[in-house]
């Protein structure tokens, strides 16, 4: 059993698990067959986990089953072995918190890992079948902060390749699917149509009586026009039909010696000029190498671009060009701010922290944000090289610390040592002094008692003679 969904970017063929969940698909195929999700906006998409639809007011608070009149919301039809693993399933969305709270909200799954925290909690009643590029176009798309992207993809029209169930009596289905675009009941605001034709962009009737060159010509106009209103969505600029002022010059490569009275001096010589400013550091006021030099009029402005670029300035090879900066016009346009719905009914990744539009990095937040997440960063550096060096001055005095105990260590063994040499060589030589005393007085005791028995020897003689 099967559903042909023909969206915005392109067709998507549903397999729908008719065994296992009856009741999810009989509310979802005859949900087609009344047209009700014609026109719905996919409204919710976060990037690489799901995108979701099914709410005709596009906010995800509304939507409604077949059953309605029966029950606000009908029951989940969990089974343990449909599990969260593969991009292309088609579950029922509601608030995680409720239980049997089903209605015409659905998502498609983004990504075929990591969805464990979802298992039991929603009813998988399907797989995309064919359209899986489709999904992957969907999930390179630009969003907003709540998750919406700024391009309006929608539901075209539904196609029902084969309806098992018995049409409800209480229904009553539509002979044809409806000429508008939006549903009745959706309550936010239109953005960039995803298939916006050139006759929209450019209020040309008929495309078939251009030649090839106007033909291009309009699709870049349309591309053109396109990315600017995303830019005025995403706060880059303060309104899509703005244009950079004609006499503005951008002066970039610069050297970091090059002063703004110097820069000014040398390019005063093409006429007068309003202002001149080389954009430097918040922080340390260093020169970023690029600077803005306003003239009071166009054609100085032309005479400058022509003659000074590729220029030597302080051994530097200059660029120059027209600015297509628009910093300096905020002031003269009001930021259109809209409140934002609560957004009930939206699967989100809790569990599993998915920021949204991180995968990619190219969702652009806002001047005031990247500056400050550039300060923030610039001050945790800071902070971080600062303690490394304290960590290193510490760890250097401690050397020198420990240095200088074990030199005084070393001293000290080696006075201890000298003293103690000291010590045994004047027991050495006392020793051998009074050995030399001992022998000295062994030798005379010698001598006196042979000279003794010499003089007796010397008297017996003579009493014989």
């Amino acid at each position: 059993m099967a559903v042909l969904m023909e969206t915005s970017m392109g067709d998507i063929v549903i397999d729908l698990y008719v065994k296992e969940c009856p009741v999810t698909c009989r509310n979802f195929i005859k949900l087609c067959k009344l047209k009700y999700y014609h026109g719905c906006l996919f409204f919710n998409l976060q990037p690489n986990y799901i995108i979701q639809t099914g709410d005709p007011t596009g906010t995800g608070r509304g939507g409604a089953s077949i059953y309605s009149e029966m029950s606000s919301g009908f029951a989940d039809e969990i089974h343990t072995h449909l599990k969260m693993d593969k991009v292309g399933l088609v579950c029922m969305a509601h608030d995680s918190k409720l239980v049997n709270a089903n209605n015409s909200q659905f998502f498609i799954t983004l990504r075929g890992e990591d969805l464990m925290h979802l298992n039991g909690k929603h009813t998988i009643f399907g797989e995309v079948a064919e359209g899986l590029e489709i999904l992957e176009k969907m999930n390179n798309l630009y969003i907003d902060d709540d998750g919406r992207p700024y391009q309006d993809i929608r539901i075209k029209h539904t196609y029902i390749l084969d309806d098992p169930f018995p049409d409800p009596l209480h229904l009553k289905y539509p002979d044809s699917s409806p000429m508008i675009m939006k549903p009745i009941n959706e309550i936010v605001s239109e953005r960039i149509p995803y298939e916006s034709s050139l006759d929209i962009v450019n209020g040309i009737s008929d495309t078939n009586k251009l030649s090839e060159e106007e033909l291009i010509e309009n699709i870049k106009k349309k591309e053109a026009k396109s990315r600017a209103i995303v830019l005025e969505m995403t706060g880059d600029i303060p309104d899509a039909d703005i244009k950079p002022p004609e006499e503005v010059l951008f002066v970039c490569k610069l050297n970091p010696v090059t002063t703004d009275a110097d820069l000014e001096l040398i390019f005063s010589r093409f006429g007068t000029i309003k202002s001149c400013e080389i954009i430097r550091d918040n922080k340390t006021g260093d020169s970023l190498n690029y600077a803005f030099i306003e003239y009071t009029d166009e054609a100085s402005c032309i005479r400058a671009y022509d003659k000074m670029n590729n220029v030597l300035i302080d051994d530097r090879r200059i660029k120059v060009d027209f600015s297509q900066s628009v910093s300096k016009l905020w002031n003269r346009f009001n930021q259109r701010g809209t409140s934002k719905p609560v957004q009930k009914g939206i699967v989100s990744d809790s569990s599993h922290s998915t920021k949204r539009g991180d995968s990619r990095g190219r969702q652009k937040r806002g001047d005031s944000r990247d500056r400050k997440k550039r300060d923030d960063s610039r001050d945790r550096k800071k902070r971080d090289d600062s303690r490394d060096r304290q960590k290193r001055d510490d760890s250097r005095d401690r050397k020198k610390l420990d240095d200088s105990r074990d030199r005084k260590k070393r001293d000290d063994s080696r006075d201890r040592k000298k003293r103690d040499d000291s010590r045994d060589r004047k027991k050495r030589d006392d020793s051998r002094d009074r050995r030399k005393g001992d022998d000295r007085r062994g030798y005379e005791s010698h001598d006196k008692s042979f000279k003794g028995k010499g003089r007796d020897r010397s008297r017996s003689r003579e009493k014989k003679f």
